[in-house]
């Protein structure tokens, strides 16, 4: 049986030649037969080779919508859909955690640019990436970059795991990540390490207005 549906998959195809698409179509024709077969209503409706070729393209069609449709889910869609599973009250969190972050992460990175090109004397790069290199844990002039800023860039998990619904290819792979999730843990992590920051950064301030002023 699953010859035969390979043999009519590679003549929708049109192609016989590719050892790529040769591949393919031997776990194409498996996923096709059990499909065939879960919905036979009987055994010999499934083997029934009059009415093979025309089963497999109705079902090919099929499948063809539903990655379509799949495929075709905005940004309002995810929202939407994030909001459903997680409730009104979280997902506002969530949102607002998410901008706070950013914007940290953008005054920061800033803030540390200007730093290094005062102590070094030299244009810094205008990217982030260069003072975050995996290798790396210092800035281009020596400097470690201190826990709670490397905690904020690097270690956030509600930001991946955010990042992961909205790129995420399809409906149902968003879906299941979305309820795989421990949001709350993931946002108490989340408000701890931006309270640690702005601790960090409090404390930065009055460092330097007692070094400005000799104390």
């Amino acid at each position: 049986m699953e010859t035969k549906i390979r043999y009519y998959l590679q003549e929708m195809i049109k192609s016989d030649h590719d050892p790529l698409i040769q591949s393919s179509l031997v776990k194409l024709s498996k996923i096709f037969e059990a499909k065939l077969y879960k919905c036979a209503p009987s055994l010999d409706a499934y083997s029934d080779p009059n009415t093979l070729q025309d089963r497999i393209r109705i079902l090919a069609m099929q499948l063809g919508k539903k990655v379509e449709d799949n495929q075709k889910f905005s940004l309002e869609e995810r929202q939407n859909s994030l909001q459903i599973r997680l409730g009104k009250h979280v997902f506002e969190e969530i949102n607002h955690l998410v901008d706070k972050i950013k914007c940290i992460r953008l005054y920061s990175f800033n803030q540390l640019r200007s730093r290094e090109e005062s102590e070094s004397g030299l244009p810094s790069c205008s990217g982030g990436s260069c003072l975050f290199l995996p290798k790396l844990c210092t800035t281009k002039s020596g400097s470690e970059i201190p826990l709670p800023m490397r905690e904020i860039y690097l270690n956030i998990r509600l930001m991946d795991a955010v990042s992961m619904v909205y790129s995420a290819k399809t409906k149902d792979s968003m879906l299941a990540h979305i309820s795989s999730v421990p949001w709350s843990d993931l946002i108490k992590e989340a408000n701890e390490k931006i309270s640690n920051f702005e601790l960090w950064e409090r404390t930065q301030v009055v460092k330097k207005e007692e070094d400005e002023h000799g104390i």
